[in-house]
């Protein structure tokens, strides 16, 4: 499978594009150029996630009840046909604004009345954070139930390795290094956990959870991790 570092790089490229909009606020070209550029990062979130999860046992299944989830609610479709109206058509759905107290506040608008089914009453801003939200949660809920596939915080812990049956000894051959190149005398400590430090340290991490916490506005919590090693 491929790495799920995609998927997370395409969630922070959403949010680059929220907070240029959230900087571009009283200018109506830069946001409409901001949101197309949003439209389409937040959507590539899911392909990316099913590029990634493609052959994972239950990702399948797992994902037609995302999708189901997707197609009830109105502001996801909306924006799934923004994308699709933007691309096809060329049409951008910010259509005007007006000043408010906190600057200038954009609003949706569609090609002809009459051609989505709902349309945000919201303003742009505020709709884009509350889809980047839906989006955050799913991400959110494969590190759940897919850690021990795509999450290294999760993998690589003893009770990681302990389910996936792997050794220490499989982690260095990962990694480059010979078999058995951490199996030296430790000074103190658990040597299986001080071995298992010395190689998390050459393993890339997950750095998209901050922002899944901004979002979800609550700390995360899986089945799995992570790993410190004791100080005893």
């Amino acid at each position: 499978m491929r790495t799920f570092d995609h998927v997370d790089n395409k969630l922070f490229e959403a949010q680059f594009f929220i907070e240029q909009m959230e900087n571009s606020k009283n200018e109506l070209f830069a946001m409409r150029c901001f949101f197309s550029a949003f439209v389409s990062s937040v959507r590539s979130v899911t392909f990316a996630m099913q590029a990634s999860m493609k052959g994972v046992d239950g990702f399948e299944k797992w994902y037609a009840e995302i999708q189901a989830e997707l197609r009830n609610s109105p502001i996801a479709r909306f924006f799934h046909e923004c994308r699709t109206d933007d691309q096809k058509i060329g049409f951008n759905h910010i259509v005007g604004g007006f000043f408010s107290d906190t600057g200038v506040e954009f609003w949706f608008g569609e090609p002809e009345p009459g051609r989505y089914k709902f349309v945000p009453e919201t303003d742009v801003l505020t709709t884009c954070k509350m889809h980047m939200r839906t989006t955050c949660a799913i991400v959110d809920k494969a590190y759940n139930d897919f850690g021990l596939e795509i999450d290294p915080d999760q993998i690589y812990t003893p009770d990681g390795l302990k389910q996936k049956s792997w050794s220490l000894e499989d982690v260095e051959e990962y990694l480059g290094y010979p078999r058995g190149w951490t199996d030296v005398e430790w000074q103190k400590g658990n040597k299986y956990e001080h071995r298992l430090a010395a190689l998390v340290r050459n393993i890339p991490r997950s750095h998209v959870k901050p922002l899944l916490v901004k979002y979800l506005e609550r700390e995360l919590k899986y089945p799995i991790g992570p790993f410190r090693v004791r100080s005893d």
